[in-house]
Order: structure tokens, then C-alpha cells, then sequence
């Protein structure tokens, strides 16, 4: 089975969030004031579940500020978008808490990535989480999410240069592969980040750093959020979902 990738110029032929630029600084500041913990539901809109590499994380006296709340300003009274509040999550941490993450209400859209934390290495070369562990870990993942009957978005991992510690690009793209397989098998489509963000590495993620800087967290948020829409445009017209074509 083919695996569906969303293709970011069929997004902006479809909605308006492409005609957002990246914001300044002050912009960014104000988006990211609105919060990052809890939300209280609109009644009417539906829920969408963030899970992955998107909340805010602190780096010694530096605040990284992930896309969550870029989502939420982008989709605000279009979609209820929650995200994840555990920091730091590889497969076997998401196998673990995925039921105290899906709570109990339903959740229309669940947008979905791991790879960062499995792959990263300690100090004597071995991953957090190996590749077929990540792979084990990963099926029963889907198989959770599966039953929760939201559609399901599955994002790659996003890239890291050479330069980064601990984590390699030859790393990313093999744990990629295997997610893709698995979301191929399971008709899954992929939001492809680590396509969309790897032309922008070297202006758009902390120098020797997997962190996006704010302005590339931002850029990701919107993409992120374009895709989202685009599924919440295809469950009001299921008849064009089936025309989601597949490419980057």
C-alpha cells in the first residue's frame, strides 16, 4: 500500500493559511502568550489531539516553544486543538501513557509523531528506544489510536544536522522508514515535517540543536495546522476526501 503524503501546495490551493507569513518576533510573543496547558473546549467545534515533539521544553535559561500554540491560533474557532503535556516522549513512554493521553472524551483528528526521543543516543551510542523496539512500540501505537475512530495524521520525524549531539540524520531517516512502512500498512497519511522543514534547517532550528527557534516552530505550526484543516474541510466533504493525493 502506498503511503499518503499531503502535499503543502494542495493545501494552499485549498484554505486560507497559506497567506500567513512567518510573524516577527513581537507576533510570536503574542501567539505564544496565549498558553500552552489545558483547554477548555468550544462546544460544537471538534477536538484534535496533538502528540509529539510540539510543547514547550526549557534548555538551561532558554525556552523552546514548540508549534502546539501556532496550531491553535491558526485553527482557533475552526477546531478544540489539545495537545500532549508530557515532555520528552519516545515510543515506550507513549505505549505507557497514550490511555491517560486519549482520556476519556472522543477526538476527532489526532495528528501523531515519535522518532526524536527513541533515536537519540546516551553516552555509549545505543538509542533510547531501538529501531525494532521503535517499530514494536510504534504498531501498538497505531493500534490504540485505531480504536479511539479518529482520523489519524502521522508526522515525520523532523531533521537534525550532522552537528547535532546524540542524534544523527542517518538515525531520523531510518526510524522515518519504518514509521512510513507502518503507516502505509495501516492507510495512515503522513504530514511529511522532515521534507517541509529540511530546506529551512540552517535558519530555522537552533544551531548543534533538534529545537526549531521560534520562527521555524511558528513556520511548522502553520503547517501543521494547514494540514489539520484540510481533514477538517474533507469530514464536511467526505466525497473530496478521497482525492487526497499523495505527495510532499
Amino acid at each position: 500500500m502506498q503511503v499518503f503524503r499531503i502535499h503543502f501546495l494542495l493545501v494552499c490551493l485549498t484554505i486560507p493559511l497559506c497567506f500567513y507569513s512567518i510573524a516577527g518576533a513581537h507576533d510570536l510573543e503574542e501567539i505564544y502568550r496565549q498558553g500552552t496547558g489545558r483547554v477548555d473546549d468550544v462546544p460544537g467545534l471538534p477536538r484534535v489531539l496533538l502528540i509529539g515533539d510540539h510543547g514547550w521544553t526549557q534548555q538551561g535559561d532558554r525556552t523552546l516553544i514548540g508549534y502546539a500554540v501556532t496550531v491553535r491560533s491558526a485553527l482557533a474557532g475552526r477546531a478544540n486543538i489539545h495537545r500532549v503535556l508530557e515532555p520528552g516522549a519516545h515510543t515506550a513512554k507513549g505505549v505507557r501513557m497514550l490511555d491517560e493521553w486519549l482520556g476519556d472524551e472522543p477526538w476527532d483528528i489526532i495528528h501523531f509523531n515519535f522518532g526524536l526521543h527513541d533515536l537519540k543516543e546516551d553516552r555509549n551510542g545505543a538509542p533510547a528506544v531501538s529501531l525494532r523496539q521503535f517499530e514494536a512500540n510504534l504498531a501498538q501505537i497505531v493500534s490504540r489510536l485505531n480504536s479511539t475512530g479518529a482520523m489519524l495524521i502521522w508526522a515525520s520525524t523532523t531533521p537534525v544536522t550532522e552537528a547535532v549531539s546524540r542524534r544523527s540524520p542517518i538515525a531520523v531517516t531510518q526510524y522515518n522508514e519504518v514509521a512510513e512502512r507502518l503507516m502505509a500498512g495501516a492507510g495512515i497519511p503522513v504530514n511529511d515535517l522532515n521534507a517541509y522543514a529540511l530546506p529551512h534547517l540552517h535558519t530555522w532550528q537552533f544551531p548543534r540543536n533538534a529545537h526549531f527557534t521560534p520562527e521555524g516552530s511558528h513556520a511548522l505550526g502553520l503547517r501543521v495546522a494547514a494540514v489539520i484543516s484540510l481533514y477538517l474541510e474533507a469530514e464536511v466533504a467526505s466525497a473530496e476526501s478521497s482525492e487526497i493525493t499523495q505527495i510532499r
